[in-house]
């Protein structure tokens, strides 16, 4: 059978060893399931050391020594070779490398399919987003060569806009990564020591712009004494989070934790009765399938990403600004945690969602 290569070039936090929720390991670990061989290459930088990390039988990360340039990073492209890799998964996005690294594997008889995320940059640095959006163009002249999956409805919309055809496949949740938790919403308040009489509002991700923190205090400061909120996330913010609760007196009804163990953020999603996304600009959401794993209603702003994973009124809702959710809150209109659970299950797991790409490589 063939050797699948995952070839994240990615060199954030999410792509350093112990990171609890690699998506490319996840997806590894679902074509292993149908018995492919997986290595997820990952860059360490220029004076890592080459490391194996072993998954399952099926599955390997490989961290390898490489150069950086801020989040984009390659490796030597001979270790698709060492590792006998009969065809890579470029995760090519906005990345600097993409292109080298699938160059390599035309050369040396490697094939290559994509999986895209975005086709443009969001960030909020106008020169920074000039950059990444000249790399997005340079990437999607090689896309038009290879077979394309992309992650949501809205990716394959604007690669079809730029003459590029592909199939959506959703991201994944990786089962295996969810910790056992308690058994109900009043044991997990408990351990939590949040209140019991409270309808309680959850906010994860970093406290940066684009997560839109500051709006999410609008939201908690316009509720009564019945709604308490959670937040949790640290980022370049930190300061006017802090200023803006001290100011609008929100202690009282918000706890804001920056930093807490994978173990704890499922307590707090159980523990929760709403997930609040406020990223206009989501491209996937992780938290979002996360939250609906544990049965909460996850109310999210309109975004590539909640517009995949959301079917409104029936497993989470989507708004196109604050007052609808405030008006959703204020109503405690909720879902059932069935339905919200269930949707999950059924359609974004990694076992599911790799379907696609195997069906295409086995033909």
């Amino acid at each position: 059978m063939l050797r699948i290569g995952i070839v994240a070039l990615y060199s954030g936090s999410s792509g350093k060893k112990s990171y609890y929720n690699q998506q490319e390991v996840g997806m590894a670990k679902g074509f292993a399931q149908y018995g492919y061989e997986c290595f997820v290459f990952y860059p360490d930088g220029i004076n890592a050391s080459e490391e194996l990390e072993k998954v399952n039988d099926k599955v390997t990360v490989v961290h390898c020594p490489g150069k950086q340039i801020g989040v984009h990073g390659e490796f030597d492209w001979n270790l698709l070779k060492k590792y006998s890799v009969d065809i890579v998964q470029s995760n090519t996005d906005t990345q600097l490398f993409a292109h080298d690294c699938i160059e390599f594997c035309e050369k040396n008889g490697i094939s290559v399919y994509h999986y895209i995320g975005t086709t443009k940059s969001d960030s909020d640095n106008c020169f920074k987003r000039w950059i990444m959006n000249i790399l997005c163009r340079r990437n999607i002249s090689v896309l038009k060569e290879h077979k394309c999956f992309a992650k949501t409805n809205a990716v394959a919309d604007e690669l079809k806009q730029l003459g590029v055809d592909s199939e959506v496949v959703p991201v994944g949740l990786d089962l295996d990564c969810i910790p056992d938790i308690a058994e109900n919403k009043e044991q997990a308040r408990e351990f939590l020591k949040l209140p019991q009489d409270k309808k309680i509002l959850l906010f994860v991700g970093r406290i940066d712009e684009y997560k839109r923190p500051l709006e999410f205090l609008k939201i908690v400061k316009s509720l009564n004494d019945n709604y308490y909120a959670v937040m949790i996330g640290s980022g370049k913010l930190n300061d006017k989070l802090q200023q803006s609760i001290d100011n609008d007196n929100l202690s009282s009804k918000l706890c804001w934790i920056k930093s807490v163990p994978n173990q704890d953020i499922h307590m707090y999603y159980k523990a929760s009765d709403y997930f609040i996304n406020l990223n206009d600009h989501e491209i996937f959401g992780m938290s979002i399938l996360e939250a609906m794993y544990q049965g909460i209603t996850v109310i999210a702003v309109e975004a590539p990403g909640p517009n995949t994973i959301i079917e409104h009124g029936k497993n989470g809702y989507l708004v196109e600004d604050l007052d609808e959710i405030k008006l959703l809150v204020n109503r405690c209109v909720t879902c059932e945690a069935k339905a919200t659970q269930s949707r999950v299950l059924e359609y974004f797991c990694w076992a599911t969602t790799v379907k696609k790409i195997i069906n295409w490589i086995q033909s």
